[in-house]
């Protein structure tokens, strides 16, 4: 970068306001006076952000000295301690004049940077000093590209950048050595003539006034490869329960499914046992499509749903079946969260409702009595505002039927296995909150399905708590969240399980067993039909689900459900 007519190099001061932090970052490339020595290699400095310019600068000194005497050999620490120590110039400089030594560092990112720069000097090496340039943290590729597929990386987390302004290259390689460019922009479609190559991704992140940061590449570990043919898959002997759509507008097929967000199987070691070419989602949405569409259900409601796996796949796919659909994310921030499609040929879309727990505890009028039982247990209470998960609803029109509307929930409670009184809190409001909105709509014949992962077997307090609308305060679960016994935990539904307590719904080497339920009102649905789900003979062939005949860890819950009033 030239400055009154110099080039200098960049150095780049970034504050991280969750830690409190300014982290300074130059490239160091000199030779150090007196000890024959070349250094050159990146340097990092950390201070907090009200720390001082001198406290930086000793620090930087400090870093330097120590990379100095490590690359002198030096054979033991007691020479180390006994090496003359080296003089490590350093100066924080504007219009030619020294920066005050108690100047804070976060004062520096207030600076013109174009009219008056701080130059930072080390050695001879002189730097501009630019605050808060893009910087790309982390960005990954899948571990499987299968030919004919639109790729872009599974993880991109980047600090004082505009994605959409940032330049990303594609690149392909034989040996990793000569790479040929082939696409631009942070998606690509793979080809048949990228079969064989590994892929390389690169970034050159930009701000939003133009800025450029450094530039951050990753590079694939596998090759591009064909996809083998989807084979027969077991689950397909399910779909001979469900050949045809149901007639008539009083009965209707639900499924319930947890789908396995993809962004747990990049990151899990759980799913070790299974080959990276069928756990990648381009895989396993083969499988997912061909069971989901055998079901021939009219209401489907999905936990764990990718963001971008929603709006590029199994909406479009959905719409072209005739579906509506509905999307929440986690949180409203996670890329994850619940879907819910309707055929729109049995429903009307007449509205939809999105909670997370944590967020509205303390908000609404109805969780009043849960909120003054959270908020003393300080424990509970941080755990419990914490968490991101959230409730679905939606209320659909039964066509043909002007007063006759169905409650459609949907929910993915948390999942740590210590926290069963979390989620008996978590239910808690979902029935209160499904309860209000049922009463909204008093005057019409209002039925309630409640759907989800559950994330509690049937032995545990949960699943009784929906089934009996209460728990005892005395319960183990109830003196969590009050030690004195005044967790008066109750609902106004009369539930029935209507896939009853199926002996596995998720089936992992380290879990096996109930995790999902559909609930239902008992006098105003009944259940015509369940659909069996696969037998311990079968799911024991396989060491856990997924593999490459299962899409998902979970197993999809499919009922045929009819109105009991007319």
């Amino acid at each position: 970068m030239e400055v009154n007519g110099e080039t200098l190099e960049i150095a780049h001061l970034r504050e991280n306001e969750h830690t409190g932090q300014c982290d300074l970052t130059f490239f160091l490339r000199t030779e150090v006076p007196d000890v024959n020595l070349e250094l050159c290699e990146e340097i990092k400095a950390v201070r907090g952000s009200s720390d001082t310019v001198i406290s930086m600068i000793d620090h930087i000194k400090n870093k330097l000295q120590k990379i100095i005497q490590d690359k002198l050999n030096a054979s033991s620490e007691e020479e180390k301690e006994n090496q003359q120590k080296i003089n490590i110039p350093v100066r924080m400089k504007r219009s030619g004049k020294d920066l005050k030594e108690n100047t804070c560092v976060k004062n520096l990112l207030k600076s013109p940077e174009s009219n008056d720069p701080i130059i930072f000097e080390v050695f001879s090496q002189k730097y501009v000093l630019l605050c808060n340039t893009p910087l790309v943290k982390t960005m990954k590729l899948l571990r499987v590209f299968y030919v004919g597929y639109v790729i872009q990386p599974i993880k991109f987390f980047s600090i004082y950048t505009d994605r959409n302004k940032c330049i990303f290259t594609w690149s392909k390689s034989l040996d990793k050595i000569e790479w040929e460019k082939c696409g631009s922009g942070y998606t690509y479609l793979t080809t048949k003539e990228d079969v064989n190559h590994f892929l390389k991704l690169t970034c050159k992140p930009v701000n939003t006034a133009n800025i450029e940061g450094p530039i951050f590449e990753v590079i694939s570990d596998t090759t591009v490869e064909e996809m083998e043919e989807i084979p027969n898959c077991p689950f397909e002997t399910r779909h001979l329960f469900t050949k045809k759509e149901l007639a008539g507008s009083e009965q209707f097929r639900v499924v319930s499914y947890n789908i396995l967000a993809e962004r747990y199987t990049s990151i899990d070691d759980n799913y070790s046992y299974c080959s990276p070419k069928y756990i990648v989602f381009d895989y396993r949405k083969q499988l997912l499509w061909r069971e989901l569409s055998g079901f021939n259900a009219d209401i489907i409601c999905l936990q764990e749903v990718d963001s971008i796996h929603y709006h590029n796949y199994l909406k479009p796919k959905f719409k072209e079946q005739q579906f509506s659909s509905t999307y929440n994310k986690k949180g409203n921030s996670i890329p994850e969260g619940l879907a819910c499609f309707f055929r729109k040929s049995r429903f009307r879309f007449i509205e939809a409702n999105h909670i997370v727990y944590g967020q509205e505890i303390s908000k609404l009028r109805i969780f009043k009595p849960i909120w003054e039982l959270v908020k003393k247990n300080e424990d509970v209470k941080t755990e419990f505002m914490r968490v991101l998960t959230s409730l679905q609803v939606l209320i659909l029109q039964v066509k043909g039927h002007r007063n006759k509307h169905l409650l459609v929930a949907n929910t993915h409670l948390y999942y740590h296995p210590e926290a069963n009184h979390i989620r008996l809190l978590q239910a808690t409001m979902a029935t209160a909150y499904i309860n209000m909105l049922k009463k909204r709509y008093a005057k019409s014949n209002i039925s309630v399905i409640f759907c989800g992962d559950f994330n509690s077997n049937p032995s545990k307090s949960l699943f009784p708590f929906m089934i009996q609308g209460k728990i005892h305060p005395s319960h183990e679960d109830c003196l969590k969240i009050s030690p004195n016994g005044r967790a008066l935990l109750h609902h106004d539904f009369y539930f029935d399980s209507a896939c009853e307590t199926s002996k596995y719904t998720n089936y992992t080497p380290d879990y096996k067993g109930c995790l999902d339920y559909i609930f239902i009102e008992n006098g105003k649905l009944s259940i015509e039909n369940v659909v069996p789900l696969p037998d311990e003979e079968e799911l024991s062939k396989h060491e856990g689900l997924p593999n490459k005949y299962y899409p998902s860890d979970h197993l999809p819950l499919v009922v045929d459900l009819k109105f009991k009033l007319r």
